[in-house]
């Protein structure tokens, strides 16, 4: 039964932690921009089908929405307009990865790049977001590029111009650490359990979440060791009194605001 149920949260939480993500990333996003690209590729493929009317129009849709972007976004130097987000999740044991370091570590010390590349890459627990992103200049002159050629009857020009903005997009990859988004969730699980009745789903679930932050601080992804040592003596305190069956919610919430200022710490350096 505790086994069973810590498998049901321990799921839960691993579902939840991508979910977030992609509702947050896709909540950075500029709406009226993922239109106005829309607009712009639809209309690439109406002039490819000859459909001169049907892209003269989506033209002029895209450029009524260009112009809400430069008075909501003046000054903006590119806007996100698409995003991806995805998991790699290669190793989840703390010990797992102590030793594929050491092995990667020997490696190198070898000169056996090659093996030691191999390894390294094995060391990710990670949610990758892939944020596209355009500038605002570029949608401007390219809408007004192809609008000028369509003007003189260049549909070939149009196309041509048209196509170009793909060239135009940059691509900015973010790493965040997919255990330290778990354990802040493993912790807001733990919350809604009964400290007495839950006792040994409790204990079991606070493992998980040392194991998270151990197998963070080995991957890389806590650097700071006062950090990891003030998260691991919470951790330590929450399991003392779930031990005693006492009441840790506050000890839980400072815990949870803890692992959230770690990740945003981890961020910005």
């Amino acid at each position: 039964m505790v086994l069973q149920k810590i498998r049901e949260v321990a799921r839960k939480v691993e579902s939840r932690t991508l979910e977030a993500t992609q509702k947050r990333e896709e909540g950075k996003l500029v709406q009226v921009a993922t239109q106005v690209v829309e607009r712009l590729g639809a209309a690439l493929a109406a002039l490819r089908e000859g459909q001169l009317d049907q892209a003269k129009a989506l033209l002029a849709e895209a450029r009524e929405l260009v112009a809400q972007l430069q008075e909501t976004h003046e000054g903006v130097a590119a806007l996100p307009f698409q995003v991806r987000v995805y998991q790699v999740a290669l190793v989840s044991d703390p010990e797992v990865a102590k030793d594929l370091l050491a092995r990667a570590r020997q490696a190198l010390d070898e000169g056996n790049v090659p093996l030691a590349r191999i390894l390294i890459n094995r060391l990710r627990n990670e949610i990758v977001v892939d944020t596209d992103l355009i500038p605002l200049n570029v949608l401007v002159h390219t809408l007004d590029l192809a609008q000028s050629m369509l003007d003189r009857g260049n549909v070939a020009g149009a196309i041509s111009a048209l196509a170009l903005l793909d060239t135009a997009i940059e691509r900015v990859q973010t790493i965040i650490p997919r255990p330290l988004m778990e354990a802040f969730y493993l912790i807001e699980e733990i919350r809604k359990l009964d400290p007495k009745e839950d006792q040994a789903i409790i204990l079991e679930l606070i493992k998980l979440v040392r194991q998270k932050v151990e197998l963070s601080q080995v991957l890389g992804y806590l650097r700071d060791e006062d950090v990891v040592k003030s998260l691991l003596e919470q951790i330590e305190k929450v399991e003392k009194a779930a031990q005693q069956e006492q009441e840790q919610d506050q000890q839980l919430a400072d815990l949870q605001e803890a692992l959230d200022a770690a990740r945003e710490k981890e961020k910005a350096q």
